[in-house]
């Protein structure tokens, strides 16, 4: 707390019909943010003053009295708590704690008010940027959506103090044992706010409500939540088209969404047509539309593009969706070529003209997701059984492509590459360690055997700066190549020839990038597995927001209103002024049988991994893991690790 411009004053509070008394310090610092000021607060328990305090009211006492303890007459002000109640219940319920505390307890906040006019953002932007900070123990924000909101006098030192209080538009509670304690943590917090709040968090442009269509729900809450939670924090009024009976579709999740309009969503040539009508029959406009379901997005943009709202070209998902069309517009098509039936494979061996296989290959198929039929093969018999399984993977549904690709097996290390672009330009980057899967140990048995389900996805990487700097250039430039210009693109691909590779460590048993034993003589270079054109999933995308402060569905969500929510979707794209903020992973748990998994199944249901987790600082926080059904037996379970 800066002493030169502490205050102190007494603070009577009634609390569940109790009097109690404490002593209550202050500082500001009105110019801490471009568009925003901070308020120190410390409070710690006080005996009751040598006199008493007479008080006017007869019959109720109000909640909060501020007096001056050094007064004889004890002069006292009542505070307003009703003007602001968030803010004061946000204090008074700490200040409740302190009644059964120790004598040297305390509770200490630091409040963010605003220096600027203008309208929020997003309304949970301080509780969001905040999660995560060891300083804090508990972060609020206390606006609205898209609320109007007033400077402060430049001079706040002029307002008087609990004015000041119920002007906050978030704060934090500070993660403090005692005064000298809180005081060390209030200073280093100041860095924090500047670290997680530097950026347009209060626009200066008029913001109304914008109508978002959103093409398929989901297929839970748990696994969607923050999504919603996202649209409606950024005053986005969500309109839900899925098939009837869907969990949306209850009113018990009105608050959510503006209304749910049952659809056939069927991914077929139809469904454009499907949505365009269901649109226009709504009865209010839209400002966007949208979708995170791979099958769809073409489908949407060719919607969008007839409805004159903001997308990519269609022809640009259609290239994204298919693995070979995607190969065919990188520098290593050669490598790699389509078939149909294994038959397609016996015609190729048996032709001595085409260039001898070389194993190991990748077996896929041209559309598919979630690493769905994709096998490495290590001679003909895999790799004629892979096709077979590849090939006829989408046989008899809507989806034209029934082929799969061929293409040699990269052994460098496995990285998620998530852009957000605008008019072609990087305006975020990220990278995620993914960590080896069955399938890169190789089997000479059985193609089945070598699946590449995901095992664990680690963010920030640990990836030497100079294949980061490669990948941004050359995944960046492939996005472009298939005719992206806007939008988030979580894209999947190997580093060939990398200097590092994942090793187990002999010591901790623990896998590692580590440098290679040879190193290449090649210059490394980025080989893109896919370019998944949307957002990345709902774990990964958790990554992105515990780690960098980047909610990629809201940058999504105001990237399809269009050119209106420029600013915002900028601002939203302003990741941590410091980095990450620490290491994040996603863990994948594999179920190897075919079983029941129960549905209240957590991670403290996993003994080794807790007797794992507890002995290392500094710390893992371990979240409630999403269980979730799958076809897959092998893919039926995750749980979110996040290193505090």
């Amino acid at each position: 707390m800066n002493e030169a411009t502490s205050n102190t004053c007494g603070l009577l509070v009634n609390l569940n019909g109790q009097t109690e008394y404490f002593q209550f310090q202050w500082s500001l610092n009105p110019h801490l943010l471009p568009n925003g000021g901070t308020i120190d607060l410390l409070f710690q328990r006080a005996p009751p003053p040598a006199r008493e305090i007479s008080s006017p009211y007869r019959d109720e006492t109000p909640d909060l009295i501020k007096y001056l303890p050094d007064q004889e007459s004890h002069e006292f002000e009542t505070i307003a708590a009703e003007k602001a109640p968030d803010v004061f219940g946000f204090i008074t319920q700490a200040l409740q704690t302190l009644v059964t505390a120790s004598s040297d307890a305390c509770s200490a906040f630091k409040m963010l008010v605003p220096t600027v006019d203008g309208y929020i953002s997003r309304s949970d932007a301080v509780t969001m940027r905040m999660n995560g900070c060891i300083l804090v123990d508990e972060a609020r924000s206390f606006t609205s959506p898209l609320q109007q909101v007033k400077a402060l006098p430049s001079d706040l030192g002029s307002v008087e103090i609990f004015d000041l209080c119920a002007s906050a538009l978030g704060g934090v509670r500070v993660r403090a044992s005692n005064p000298k304690d809180a005081q060390l943590r209030l200073q280093q917090l100041e860095a924090e706010f500047i670290n997680r709040l530097s950026f347009d968090w209060i626009s200066s442009i008029p913001l109304s409500v914008k109508r978002l269509a959103f093409v398929q729900g989901r297929a839970d809450a748990e696994g969607s939540i923050a999504m919603w939670e996202a649209a409606r924090n950024l005053g986005i009024a969500l309109v839900i088209f899925d098939a009837e009976g869907h969990w949306l579709q209850d009113p018990k999740w009105s608050d959510y969404r503006e209304a749910f309009v049952p659809t056939d969503i069927m991914p077929d040539e139809k469904l454009p047509e499907r949505l365009i009508s269901a649109i226009r029959s709504y009865g209010k406009p839209f400002h966007g539309i949208m979708t995170v379901s791979d099958s769809r997005l073409a489908a949407v943009a060719r919607a969008a593009e007839q409805l004159g709202l903001t997308t990519n070209p269609p022809e640009a998902y259609d290239i994204a969706g298919d693995k070979f069309l995607t190969r065919k517009l990188e520098p290593s098509i050669s490598e790699s070529f389509e078939c149909t039936s294994a038959e397609h494979i016996h015609n190729r061996i048996a032709n001595a003209e085409t260039q001898p296989l070389r194993f190991p290959l990748l077996v896929k198929p041209c559309t598919g997701w979630g690493s769905e039929c994709v096998s490495r093969v290590e001679n003909e018999a895999m790799l004629l059984e892979a096709v077979e399984k590849a090939c006829s993977r989408h046989q008899g549904s809507v989806f034209k492509a029934t082929g799969c690709v061929v293409e040699p097996y990269i052994s460098g290390p496995e990285f998620d590459a998530n852009f957000v672009l605008f008019d072609g330009e990087i305006v975020f980057f990220q990278i995620a360690d993914d960590y080896p899967s069955r399938g890169d140990s190789g089997s000479t048995d059985s193609a089945a055997n070598c699946d590449f389900l995901e095992t664990q996805v680690v963010s920030a990487t640990q990836l030497p700066a100079e294949e980061q700097a490669i990948i941004r250039e050359q995944i960046h430039a492939s996005i472009l190549r298939q005719g992206f210009k806007s939008g988030v693109f979580h894209c999947e691909g190997r580093v060939r020839d990398s200097a590092v590779e994942f090793r187990t460590n002999t010591s901790t048993g623990h896998m590692e990038l580590v440098s290679v034993v040879t190193g290449s003589p090649q210059r490394p270079s980025a080989y893109l597995i896919e370019n998944n054109a949307r957002t990345p999933g709902y774990m990964v995308s958790s990554l992105a927001r515990l780690t960098y402060g980047i909610d990629y569905f809201a940058i999504q969500m105001l990237c399809a209103l269009g050119p209106e929510e420029i600013a915002r979707f900028k601002a939203m794209a302003t990741p941590f002024r410091n980095g990450a903020q620490y290491y994040s992973m996603v863990q994948y748990c594999g179920v190897q049988w075919e079983q029941s998994m129960a549905a209240s199944m957590t991670m403290r249901d996993f003994e080794p991994v807790e007797t794992f987790l507890r002995p290392h600082p500094p710390g893992l926080l371990v979240r409630a893991p999403y269980i979730f059904s799958s076809s897959s037996s092998h893919y039926e379970g995750l749980a979110a690790l996040e290193n505090s």
